[in-house]
């Protein structure tokens, strides 16, 4: 069994209903602003709770296991403003892309790179550590990647190991 930061899962939907109420709080705070605010609330893992939570939310659900893992490592997120913003709902994208969509958002100009980012979340829209979904919805493992998520792979390496990026991409 997975050692848990909650004692049960009621704990944990008790402290979410309380997290609700202080987000509605700050929010109600920065309606009343003049100046522009966006705010983006996300999550980079569900929570970790029994086993047999997860288990008895995803028996009998029809989907594959891939699928279910997906799920179960599924965040929401929004993003929300104080002047009027386009509204988008059900965006299903990994972690990686959410700094450009933040900027596409707020109308701020891109990076080369988050331009980059841009063009492979066109394609790819979900990339995580169990595998990646194209923009037609379709799951993928990550036994055999496409050549522009094997370029995406050495540009990371190189930012990561050799700390650069070339305004080519």
């Amino acid at each position: 069994m997975i050692e848990s930061d909650y004692p049960t899962a009621s704990e944990y939907f008790s402290l979410m209903r309380s997290s609700d109420r202080d987000m509605e709080e700050l929010i109600e705070y920065f309606k009343q602003q003049q100046e522009e605010v966006l705010i983006c609330v996300f999550g980079d893992h569900q929570p970790v709770l029994e086993d047999d939570f997860y288990e008895e939310l995803f028996a009998e659900n029809g989907k594959s296991e891939q699928e279910n893992l997906f799920n179960q490592y599924k965040t929401p997120f929004w993003i929300w403003a104080n002047y009027d913003m386009e509204e988008q709902e059900e965006v299903e994208i990994s972690l990686n892309y959410l700094g450009g969509l933040l900027f596409e958002a707020a109308g701020l100009p891109e990076s080369p790179y988050m331009q980059y980012l841009s063009e492979v979340r066109e394609e790819y829209p979900v990339l995580t550590i169990n595998g990646y979904k194209d923009a037609e919805g379709t799951l993928h493992t990550l036994e055999e990647l496409p050549d522009k998520l094997k370029e995406y792979e050495r540009i990371q390496y190189y930012i990561v190991y050799d700390g650069g990026f070339d305004d080519q991409y």
